[in-house]
């Protein structure tokens, strides 16, 4: 007597291979968007990072004097003179690095990236050359996923105005 065709045992067999090789093709698309959106977000916190320490240095260096903090002091807002005599206020709104020149707002970094803890401080002393120190963190991702998603680094560092020479 010829068989045509597959046994039941031998259809669950192939369905049950099938189904497992098919939850191991799942779990690696899923593992590989999980680690995509990761490095988005580190790559995100990184570009930001870089641009924020770039731009405050730049500012930082190149002003006549630090208005606030004052010496000694400490706040979470900077106020420098530039040379030209104008003032340059920067801070964080709504989680984007700003400055502010003559009531012109310009975002220094990008809405992808939140800075938050943003703190300078004047660690000069009387007669000294300012000299700042900037604290902040920039986190990006999307906690609503889950954790995995979400990055963030703290920064801190310290840049001294240039000594003029009169």
């Amino acid at each position: 007597m010829a068989h045509k065709g597959f046994t039941f045992v031998e259809t669950l067999i192939y369905v049950a291979l099938i189904g497992i090789t098919l939850t191991g093709f799942v779990a690696f698309a899923l593992a590989a968007a999980g680690a995509r959106a990761k490095n988005d977000a580190m790559r995100e916190v990184n570009a930001n990072a870089n641009m924020a320490l770039d731009y405050l240095s730049r500012e930082i260096k190149g002003a006549a004097h630090m208005i606030s903090p004052v010496k000694g002091g400490s706040g979470d807002g900077l106020i420098l003179s530039l040379p030209d005599g104008e003032i340059v206020t920067i801070g964080a709104m709504d989680g984007i690095l700003t400055e502010e020149i003559g009531g012109e707002t310009t975002n220094i970094t990008s809405p992808g990236a939140a800075i938050s803890n943003l703190s300078f401080a004047n660690l000069s002393g009387v007669g000294e050359e300012d000299n700042a120190r900037i604290l902040f963190t920039v986190s990006a991702g999307d906690e609503a996923y889950g954790k995995e998603f979400k990055y963030s680094m703290d920064i801190q560092t310290a840049v001294c105005l240039r000594v003029r020479q009169e």
